[in-house]
């Protein structure tokens, strides 16, 4: 049983180290003409050709959303990424699901900064006493240990999101945001992305669009 107990805990630890890792600033602004209007169903769609990257980022979105009480749709579920849509079908698809917001995600911009940090070089000096024709002689030797130098990787993201009102098609809300995580255990982008789709949904809440 403390094993069980001793094994959840390291589990809840490392999540929340891993969590803490990725960082998100977001700058928001609310159209005057929807201040106070409130979103309880919401389409994400991510515009990314990348289709582990487009699936992750809207799990992720649809994740963080609904913990907050919003009914998601992703644009994978509604508008399959093998078919060719138009803007006229898109819209048709989310007045039919009685959607009232369409969020669109833009990945501007991602890339990896490399850090090198050279290594360091420790000597150790070792002094011994051996007899030599009758007399003790004094010998040193010195031995040089060289360590080698690392490269820490700094993943960084740009992101561009916006909500539409769906019946009257205007832009409600719009967010820019910059994301960067450490390399930690191979994280590549997905720290970033879960970083970012938990801000967002923050903000929106913060500005009053989702309850």
């Amino acid at each position: 049983m403390n094993r069980v107990l001793f094994a959840i805990g390291m589990f809840i630890l490392a999540t929340l180290f891993l969590s803490s890792c990725a960082t998100t600033e977001t700058t928001t602004f609310v159209d005057p003409a929807f201040r106070g209007k409130q979103y309880s169903k919401i389409c994400v769609l991510a515009d990314i050709s990348d289709l582990k990257y487009k699936q992750k980022l809207e799990k992720e979105m649809a994740t963080h959303l609904t913990k907050e009480g919003v009914t998601v749709y992703t644009g994978s579920q509604l508008f399959p990424p093998t078919r060719e849509w138009s803007e006229d079908q898109m819209q048709e698809t989310l007045v039919n699901q009685n959607i009232e917001g369409y969020l669109l995600i833009v990945w501007k911009d991602k890339n990896v900064q490399e850090t090198f940090k050279p290594g360091s070089s420790v000597s150790e000096t070792k002094g011994e006493v051996k007899k030599k024709d009758g007399k003790d002689v004094y010998t040193e030797r010195t031995v040089t240990t060289q360590t080698g130098g690392s490269v820490d990787r700094e993943f960084r993201s740009y992101f561009e999101a916006k909500l539409f009102d769906v019946r009257s098609k205007a832009n409600a809300w719009i967010a820019t945001s910059y994301s960067s995580s450490g390399e930690w255990f191979g994280s590549d982008f997905d720290l970033i992305m879960e970083s970012y789709a938990k801000d967002i949904a923050k903000n929106l809440k913060k500005d009053g669009l989702i309850r």
